[in-house]
């Protein structure tokens, strides 16, 4: 079917497309008229986007460089791969990670973009300082800054934790906390995300991976797939080609 979209006229498969979505617990931020309108504005533009993917394909970073214990000299060489975006993992001690974000920052230069992922172990108040003291090291954003229970309190949760790290710049992303459509809805009404890493495999299907997508075009928000590069495929095309038409802060792992 998102072989069919991109390839054919938008009246021939549009309604098909959306027919295919489930709608239901959403329509207070979107319907399938409101991603009808979305996917009828990608139009303009859509050739030059096919040619785009075609000859320079989409953005992605590397995870696998700077996992917790890993030595110095496991750093220099994961770092020496040619990537120019990185995630490094943070959390364990906070001078640690001062150490090593100071370590890659030096290795791969001032211009390259780095993001840090914590993997929900931190308390709302907790999660705010440790990212804010290594400010100095400009992380794009931080993943999953907050313990499950607390985080998915979205309003006490991310929704502060954004709120007091957008006066760095940093954003806030999230995975693992978002497992279906209703949550990410929430989500972006509480202005408690900045970027989606969507976890493709967590949502139920291509369907509602779809209706994502459409919602944080609908907010205006960074997005991206956070699966295995692989996997995504179908959808970072779908998701760069008529709905967001932008590759601004857009990346895959």
């Amino acid at each position: 079917m998102l072989f069919l979209f991109y390839m054919s006229s938008f009246n021939q498969v549009a309604k098909q497309l959306l027919f295919c979505m489930d709608f239901r617990y959403i329509t207070d931020v979107l319907t399938d008229g409101g991603a009808c309108e979305i996917l009828q504005n990608g139009l303009l533009g859509k050739k030059e986007r096919e040619q785009q993917m075609l000859k320079h394909g989409y953005l992605t970073y590397t995870r696998s460089c700077a996992w917790l214990g890993y030595s110095d000299q496991q750093l220099k060489h994961a770092l020496r791969k040619g990537w120019t975006m990185f995630k490094v993992k943070v959390g364990a001690d906070l001078q640690d990670d001062i150490c090593r974000r100071r370590f890659v920052r030096k290795m791969i230069g001032a211009d390259k973009i780095t993001m840090l992922d914590a993997n929900q172990q931190w308390e709302i108040k907790e999660a705010i300082e440790w990212v804010t003291k290594p400010a100095e090291f400009k992380p794009l954003w931080i993943k999953e800054p907050a313990f499950p229970d607390e985080g998915m309190h979205v309003q006490r949760g991310h929704a502060t934790i954004s709120k007091a790290l957008e006066l760095l710049g940093i954003g806030v992303a999230t995975r693992e906390h978002c497992h279906n459509q209703v949550i990410f809805k929430q989500f972006l009404q509480a202005k408690a995300l900045s970027y989606l890493q969507i976890g493709s495999s967590r949502l139920g299907s291509v369907n509602e991976n779809l209706s994502v997508l459409l919602m944080a075009k609908k907010f205006q928000s960074k997005s991206g797939l956070g699966d295995l590069c692989e996997l995504v495929q179908h959808l970072i095309i779908f998701h760069y080609i008529p709905v967001s038409e932008s590759l601004e802060s857009k990346l895959i792992m």
